[in-house]
């Protein structure tokens, strides 16, 4: 095969080509693909913004017999929820007579350190 050495194809060579044509195209090449990208995420930014407005319209923001609802259902769940915790601490076992003394004896001690507490010079 014999190459063909003409001034035509030496001029569509990139390797021939100064390195400033070159970055030139490079940078062509690249900002026109980054201005595509762009478009179409611009176009369907667009469009989802267009389905959610229609989405929107469709049925309306406040709609008061249903957070009237949800209220109610709300407030019967945290009174059936009080009437448990009451039914519980009600439920609960008396204190042993030997957790009673004990409750007192703990009650003397503490008040006879709060005595010596407030007996010692401040300072």
């Amino acid at each position: 095969m014999k190459k063909i050495n003409s001034s035509k194809n030496a001029r569509f060579n990139p390797r021939d080509w100064k390195p400033e044509t070159r970055y030139l195209i490079l940078w062509l090449g690249v900002t026109i693909i980054m201005l595509i990208l762009l478009i179409f995420w611009f176009y369907g930014l667009r469009s989802s913004l267009i389905m959610s407005n229609n989405e929107s319209n469709a049925r309306p923001l406040l709609n008061i017999s249903q957070i009237q609802s949800d209220l109610s259902s709300g407030i019967e769940e945290v009174k059936s929820s009080t009437q448990a915790l009451k039914k519980i601490n009600t439920s609960t076992q008396d204190l042993t007579p030997e957790e009673k003394l004990l409750e007192e004896q703990n009650k003397i001690k503490l008040n006879e350190l709060r005595q010596k507490l407030e007996q010692l010079p401040d300072k």
